[in-house]
């Protein structure tokens, strides 16, 4: 545990060199009928996230007020994958992506939409510099929805790297991801 609270110490300060990322501000110009995507799970992962929908034009650290994380959505592969659920007094840390409407039907594809795992939910998040912007993000279905659990080892990782490579700070992951009072470094090799 030594260890691996020692890599997560000098992840945070090297994140900290990383807070300014000009490519993450200025991106690409906007395309007429863009949207945002609000991603706080696995998508996090940029690797993810482009294999699925391609390059990533523009993207920010956001947050989410009056939703909490969870991971009760049933998943075969993963066990338990994440979901937001409505809760006043929390926030959930993701990141916004810029999309074209052809981008999120691909992440509609990916995210099981027309089959019902999840569906597309608009909300109001809040940049870095505290500008609000509306956002699509996806909330799981009734149907699939299970007792709140562990994901798997290699999800958590998705949700790691992408909190590393987007400079979100780990405290927020690890208070976002604890589950059971279970830290989540117990499983995770950084």
């Amino acid at each position: 545990m030594r260890v691996v609270c020692a890599q997560l110490s000098l992840l945070l300060q090297f994140q900290q060199l990383l807070l300014f990322n000009p490519a993450k501000i200025y991106g690409e110009p906007p395309i007429p009928n863009d949207v945002w995507y609000f991603a706080y799970g696995s998508n996090l992962d940029t690797d993810r996230k482009q294999d699925r929908t391609g390059t990533i034009r523009e993207s920010h650290i956001a947050k989410l007020s009056g939703y909490r994380l969870a991971f009760n959505k049933r998943s075969d592969r993963y066990r338990a994958c994440a979901n937001l659920l409505a809760n006043p007094t929390e926030e959930v840390h993701g990141v916004i992506y810029r999309c074209t409407p052809e981008t999120l039907a691909e992440m509609d594809e990916h995210e099981c939409v027309a089959s019902g795992h999840y569906r597309r939910e608009t909300v109001q998040v809040a940049k870095l510099d505290g500008q609000r912007v509306q956002a699509i993000t996806y909330v799981a279905i009734s149907q699939y929805i299970i007792p709140e659990g562990r994901p798997s080892d290699e999800y958590l990782e998705h949700i790691l790297r992408g909190a590393s490579a987007q400079s979100l700070l780990v405290i927020f992951i690890e208070r976002q991801a604890s589950i059971h009072h279970h830290s989540i470094t117990d499983s995770i090799r950084i």
